[in-house]
């Protein structure tokens, strides 16, 4: 007999997509999910139309980019014409309501979605729907991600001449 509990029972169910890799942190929006993988594999799946999910697509291409139903591999963009490095290893990731930010392990921070208020960290309001390099925190050593509705939180790390660690600073 089914009862108002039942659909509080339902059976966990693990995507296919990643049952041959360690799932070491996930993070989860509105309606999008990211898994941090080992190795810095990330993995994403949910709704995409603000440019959360990183695939460059608002939704105009159709519901296949905009709506990821099963895990999918998610890389940071990287252009070998460019002549630049590519991106390092993700180590960090935070979904907002309709964000995401990457922390990397070179201390670089990317992010993208749904901008309002300017969350994305680059100066403006506008969506992203690739992840941009938050250029604001270039050469800072950022330790931990937290994101919100409409707000981030980052930790940085002071350092010494020495090159010891003095503090930590809260950048919001």
């Amino acid at each position: 007999m089914l009862n108002i509990f039942s659909i509080f029972l339902l059976p966990f169910v693990r995507p296919q997509a990643l049952d041959e890799h360690f799932v070491e942190a996930v993070s989860c929006g509105a309606h999008h999910t990211f898994c941090l993988a080992r190795g810095g594999r990330v993995f994403s799946f949910g709704h995409g139309e603000y440019g959360q999910q990183g695939t460059g697509d608002f939704g105009a291409v159709g519901e296949r980019n905009r709506n990821l139903l099963l895990p999918r591999e998610f890389h940071l963009p990287y252009d070998p014409a460019s002549g630049g490095a590519p991106p390092s290893v993700v180590t960090t990731i935070t979904c907002g309501h309709l964000h995401t930010l990457f922390g990397l392990a070179d201390g670089s921070v990317w992010s993208c979605g749904w901008g309002v208020d300017g969350v994305l960290g680059h100066g403006d309001k506008k969506y992203r729907a690739i992840p941009t390099p938050v250029r604001a925190l270039e050469g800072e050593r950022v330790q931990h991600l937290a994101s919100g509705w409409r707000h981030n939180l980052i930790v940085k790390v002071w350092s010494r001449a020495d090159g010891g660690d003095v503090a930590r600073q809260l950048l919001h």
